[in-house]
C-alpha cells in the first residue's frame, strides 16, 4: 500500500523539470495531496489504475501528467470541458487554468476557486486577504499564487495547511516554506527567487463551511478575475 503523499516544512519536494513547469508542477503535487489513488499511481511502478500512462516508472509518470495539465490549463477547453481563454504554454500558465485545474482535484468535489489580483493592493488589504485565505485551506482544498517581479507575474506557487499556519510548495527549487504574511504583503517574498506577490487563488468558503464565505470580503466578491493584460511567465 503506497504512503499518503505530505509536504513538510524543511524537507525536498519535487522539482519542476521545464522552465514554464511551475505551474503544472504545483497542480500535479496538489493532486497527489488529495487524491490517493492518483498518489498511488504516480508513486508506484504497478498498473495505470485509471488514469492516462504516459509511463512504467513514477518519474515517467510523473513528468507525464505535468504535460497533461499544462495542455489542459491552456487550452481553449478546460478539464471539465467548459470553454476558457487559451494561453500560450510559452507563457506559463494562467490563473484561471489554475483555478479550474484545483476545482478538479479539490475534495469533497464541487468546490469552487477564485483568482483575486493584488498587485496593486495595499499592503494592510493584501494581509487580510492572505489571512483570510488561510482560514479557507483543507488538506482537500489547498490554494495558490502568483509571485514575480514588481512588472509581470513569473512563478506559480501551492498554498497548503501545515499546521498554526499554512505552508508554500515552490516547485522551481523543491522546497517547503513557511507561511510569512509580512513578507508576501510587502513584497519581500523568496518563492522561486521572485519577491512580489500578483495574484491569490482561493477556494470559496471557510474549511469548516459554517463561517462567512470568501465574499465577506469584498476584493474576492463577484466572479473570477481573468485579467490577460500582464499574464504570467514562469521561470
Amino acid at each position: 500500500m503506497t504512503a499518503p503523499f505530505r509536504l513538510v516544512v524543511g524537507a525536498p519536494a519535487p522539482r519542476q523539470a521545464g522552465p514554464d513547469d511551475c505551474g503544472p508542477t504545483a497542480l500535479t503535487v496538489a493532486r497527489m495531496l488529495v487524491d490517493p489513488d492518483f498518489n498511488a499511481w504516480v508513486s508506484a511502478d504497478g498498473p495505470a489504475h485509471g488514469f492516462s500512462s504516459g509511463g512504467t516508472t513514477p518519474p515517467s509518470r510523473f513528468t507525464a501528467y505535468v504535460g497533461q495539465v499544462h495542455r489542459r490549463a491552456t487550452s481553449v477547453v478546460g478539464p471539465s470541458g467548459a470553454l476558457q481563454l487559451p494561453w500560450p504554454r510559452a507563457l506559463g500558465t494562467p490563473p484561471w487554468g489554475v483555478c479550474r485545474e484545483l476545482e478538479l482535484l479539490a475534495r469533497p468535489r464541487g468546490a469552487r476557486y477564485r483568482a483575486v489580483l493584488v498587485r496593486w493592493m495595499s499592503q494592510p488589504r493584501r494581509e487580510r486577504l492572505l489571512q483570510h485565505l488561510a482560514g479557507h485551506l483543507s488538506d482537500g482544498r489547498p490554494g495558490a499564487l502568483f509571485v514575480g517581479s514588481p512588472g509581470l507575474p513569473r512563478h506559480v506557487g501551492l498554498i497548503v495547511p501545515g499546521g498554526e499556519v499554512p505552508a508554500i510548495y515552490d516547485p522551481g527549487h523543491g522546497t517547503v516554506t513557511g507561511w510569512e504574511v509580512d513578507a508576501l504583503a510587502s513584497g519581500r517574498a523568496d518563492i522561486g527567487g521572485w519577491p512580489e506577490l500578483w495574484w491569490l487563488i482561493a477556494p470559496l468558503g471557510q474549511a469548516d463551511s459554517t463561517a462567512a464565505g470568501v465574499g465577506a470580503e469584498p476584493s474576492l466578491a463577484g466572479g473570477t478575475h481573468q485579467r490577460e493584460a500582464r499574464g504570467p511567465r514562469s521561470t
